[in-house]
């Protein structure tokens, strides 16, 4: 987590916002439990801060300068890197595995329900549209014009 400090410079506040310090918080990092992730275990920012610093603005922008150059694809962490820091934070392989297997669980019943509510939304809109057209051919009282539903029955 970063934390900005902005600068006072004697300019008015609705002018320029700009910031002379940066401060850093570092947590370790611990088994999540989010089910979105890719394969393999999630993984969290822990809850303990294991260290705060703080640089200036432009030290912390040149250290930052190549990490910008990064691809998402990049900033990925696969399966064996994740494994291995959980492992080396002290956490066992089972733990792990069965964080997964409860993971793959989690994501099997929502692809589930995804296709339960996916069948709902298909009869809501047939029953939707079966309302308007009845409403459109049941409607005698309205002037049909050459492109109504009835003109191109007819």
């Amino acid at each position: 987590m970063v934390k900005g400090k902005p600068k006072t410079d004697g300019e008015s506040p609705d002018t320029k916002v700009a910031f002379d310090e940066v401060t850093i918080y570092e947590f370790p990092v611990d088994i999540g439990d989010n089910p979105a992730v890719r394969e393999g275990c999630p993984i969290r920012l822990g809850d303990r801060l294991l260290r705060k610093s703080t640089i200036d603005v432009e030290s912390y922008e040149k250290e930052r300068s190549s990490a910008r150059q990064r691809h998402a694809k990049k900033l990925y962490i696969d399966v064996t890197e994740r494994a291995t820091m959980l492992l080396s934070k002290g956490y066992s392989l089972d733990e792990i595995v069965a964080v997964v297997m409860e993971t793959e669980a989690l994501k099997k019943s929502r692809a589930e329900s995804v296709k339960l509510n996916g069948r709902e939304k298909l009869l809501f809109a047939m029953d939707s549209a079966g309302k308007t057209l009845r409403k459109i051919v049941g409607n005698g009282n309205k002037p049909q014009g050459p492109n109504s539903v009835q003109a191109r029955m007819a």
